[in-house]
């Protein structure tokens, strides 16, 4: 029989597997950028639930698609001796499944992605994706209306590079009628 777990012990492993998810999503950073130079976004396609992330494409800063991710089509080689690739372990990071299993990787941390700015010129980016933010040239969209990037959910944002975490609103949002009318 196990003894139950102490709320303390709960809080600092649950801090531990943020530390972590953190950590995966900037060697998920530090990758792409190494893969393709200009890199900004990982866009991700959320499924109709939003429990899964499937890879779309990466993007520059100015929406240019760098690549897309299809059937078969594999990411560029690292150099073996490099530090990231060895960070991969076991996994190929030029295998787009391996990149996969990383974005999948940091469910378990409950990780927050951005949305896709909407002003960024690309095709075929709807509601139902978001964003990694891949390098300082990135910025976040605005959020859905009523969530509050304070306290907890500030902490489970996958956000290894970029805007702070309240971005500019660059398009007004309508105004909410007044009561009654």
């Amino acid at each position: 029989m196990t003894s139950p777990l102490a709320w303390p012990a709960f809080l600092e492993a649950t801090g531990r597997l943020r530390e972590a998810a953190g950590a995966l999503a900037l060697l998920i950073a530090h990758t792409l950028t190494a893969q393709f130079s200009g890199s900004a976004y990982l866009i991700l396609e959320d499924d109709e639930d939003g429990d899964v992330r499937w890879l779309h494409s990466v993007l520059d800063a100015g929406g240019r698609t760098l690549f897309a991710f299809s059937d078969g089509a594999m990411l560029p080689t690292l150099a073996e001796d490099s530090p990231l690739r060895a960070a991969w372990g076991q996994l190929d990071p030029a295998d787009p499944v391996s990149l996969e299993q990383g974005v999948h990787g940091l469910r378990p941390a409950r990780a927050i992605f951005d949305d896709v700015p909407d002003d960024l010129p690309c095709d075929g980016i709807t509601d139902d994706h978001s964003c990694l933010l891949l390098s300082t040239a990135a910025r976040p969209g605005c959020w859905n209306f009523g969530w509050d990037f304070d306290g907890e959910e500030a902490q489970r944002l996958a956000r290894p590079y970029g805007a702070p975490l309240r971005p500019v609103r660059r398009r007004p949002s309508a105004p909410f009628p007044a009561p009654g009318r």
